[in-house]
C-alpha cells in the first residue's frame, strides 16, 4: 500500500450566545472572544500549532492582540479565507472537526468592528482554553511516524516561499491494509507559518504543482 503525503489543518466550529453593551453593541469579551476561541486560537496563539502544525503570524487571545487586526479579520472572514477550510460548502456538517464560521458569526464580528470594536467587561470572557505543548502530539502518540527523506533549507534572504513536498508511505511502512483515523504534520522549524497536508491514495495521488518561487526581502 502506498500513499503520498503533502499536508493538513483542522479546527473547530462554535455556537454563539450573544449580548450587547449598554449602547447596544456587541463586545469582545462577551461575544467575539468565544468565536475566536473555538475557531481561531488553535493556531492564533503564542507558539500556536494546530493539527496540521500551522503556526499563525499573530495571537488572537487578548483584546489588545485582536484590536489592531480588527479590519483585517473582517476581510479574511467575509472572503472565507479564514478559518481555512477547503471543503465545498454543500458538504457542511459532514466532517468531524469542521472549521467554518456561520453567517451569523461573520455578521456579529463585522458589526462589532463597525461599532468601534468595544472591549466590554473582562468578567464576561469565556474560560481560557488550554493547549498541548508545541512539541507534543495533539492526536495522541502515533502508531507510525514518517519523516521527510532529507531537510529542506531556506536561505536567509527569503521573505516568503511556497513549496510542495511528497513523502511516500511504502509497503514497509504499512505491510497490511489499515484504517487511518487521524494524522498530524509537524514542522521541523518555527520559520514555517502555514502549510496544508493531504493524504492521497495511490490511484489518484496527484500532487499540486510545486511553486518554488521565493520572495526575497
Amino acid at each position: 500500500m502506498r500513499f503520498n503525503f503533502l499536508a493538513c489543518a483542522i479546527a473547530l466550529s462554535t455556537v454563539v450566545s450573544v449580548s450587547v453593551d449598554a449602547e447596544g453593541r456587541y463586545t469582545f469579551y462577551k461575544d467575539v472572544a468565544p468565536i475566536l476561541q473555538e475557531n481561531c486560537q488553535e493556531c492564533h496563539r503564542p507558539a500556536g500549532a494546530n493539527f496540521g502544525g500551522m503556526i499563525a503570524p499573530m495571537s488572537l487571545i487578548r483584546y489588545e492582540e485582536v484590536r489592531p487586526w480588527a479590519k483585517s479579520i473582517i476581510k479574511q472572514i467575509q472572503s472565507r479565507e479564514m478559518p481555512p477550510w477547503d471543503a465545498d460548502a454543500k458538504h457542511k456538517g459532514q466532517f468531524r472537526n469542521e472549521r467554518t464560521l456561520e453567517d451569523s458569526e461573520i455578521a456579529l464580528i463585522t458589526q462589532w468592528v463597525d461599532s468601534g470594536a468595544p472591549r466590554g467587561n473582562p468578567k464576561d470572557a469565556p474560560v481560557p482554553r488550554t493547549f498541548e505543548a508545541f512539541e507534543g502530539w495533539m492526536i495522541g502518540e502515533p502508531d507510525l511516524i514518517v519523516a521527510m527523506p532529507e531537510p529542506y533549507h531556506v536561505s536567509d534572504d527569503v521573505y516568503d516561499q511556497y513549496t510542495a513536498f511528497s513523502v511516500d508511505l511504502s509497503d514497509a511502512d504499512l505491510p497490511e491494509d489499515v484504517w487511518i483515523t487521524s494524522f498530524q504534520c509537524k514542522p521541523g522549524s518555527k520559520i514555517i507559518h502555514h502549510f496544508n497536508c493531504h493524504l492521497l491514495p495511490p490511484t489518484d495521488g496527484k500532487l499540486p504543482p510545486a511553486q518554488d518561487k521565493p520572495e526575497s526581502s
